[in-house]
């Protein structure tokens, strides 16, 4: 029974880290269609344009949930969305606050120890002087970042690993496998760096696992990853913007 149940949870972790991997594929690809018939290039890269093309990734991210959705049978009763109630805001408000507080904690204890980070390549011309893409990033966050990645990874992947994990554990898996799928995007050769990162990035999805544990809502996990993205880039954006 044991060794069925291993089975089980080996091939929902391949199945869920599939899920993932496919996931930023068909962002990533998503966008070259937009490249290619604007015809664009480094020069063409204005903010609307850097709108349309996150806009377009995040639909190819989604569109890999609501295509699992389909095959599997699950459809759309499966989904989490409910409406916003005062608990539910609670929650929001709660999360949110522990994962901000989480980052600026690793971002006292970097400081002091002069432990260093790797940067995420989605905010290069932001601090390469173009402080009103990071304001761009913010609407990003809190309108497609937040609810596109929350319903594929907790929405789609978490709740499936329930079947064959208790949920702490698919918490814990989903979580890895949300980190790991970041390791492009905070690539660098530096892997001290990198591990950190990667570790502060596996400790966020924990919290964002446990919101949507707690309150089985999409809504609610979709605002909290969305509020804390976008409250780590405005405070980026101050730093930037008045020293």
């Amino acid at each position: 029974m044991d060794t069925v149940r291993t089975r089980r949870q080996v091939g929902a972790t391949i199945a869920g880290a599939g899920l993932a991997v496919a996931g930023v594929m068909a962002s990533a690809l998503a966008t070259i269609p937009v490249v290619v018939f604007l015809a664009l290039d480094a020069d063409d890269l204005t903010l609307p344009i850097y709108a349309l093309l996150f806009v377009v990734g995040y639909i190819g991210l989604t569109l890999v949930g609501v295509a699992y959705l389909t095959l599997t049978g699950r459809g759309w009763r499966f989904l989490d969305l409910k409406p916003l109630d005062r608990e539910s805001l609670k929650a929001v408000v709660g999360f949110t606050v522990l994962a901000v507080s989480f980052v600026v904690v690793v971002g006292i204890l970097t400081t002091v120890t002069s432990l260093e980070t790797s940067e995420n390549v989605n905010l290069a011309p932001g601090l390469a002087g173009n402080t009103d893409y990071l304001l761009l990033l913010v609407l990003v966050a809190l309108l497609v970042n937040g609810p596109a990645e929350e319903f594929l990874f907790r929405n789609v992947i978490q709740k499936s690993l329930y079947r064959v994990f208790s949920r702490r554990a698919a918490i814990v898996v989903t979580s890895l496998i949300f980190a790991l799928v970041h390791i492009p995007a905070f690539w660098t050769t530096n892997y001290g760096a990198l591990a950190t990162s990667l570790s502060v990035i596996f400790v966020g999805s924990l919290v964002f696992g446990t919101a949507y544990a707690k309150t089985e809502s999409l809504t609610v996990v979709a605002l909290v990853h969305g509020l804390f993205n976008a409250v780590q880039i405005f405070m980026l954006y101050l730093v930037l913007t008045f020293g």
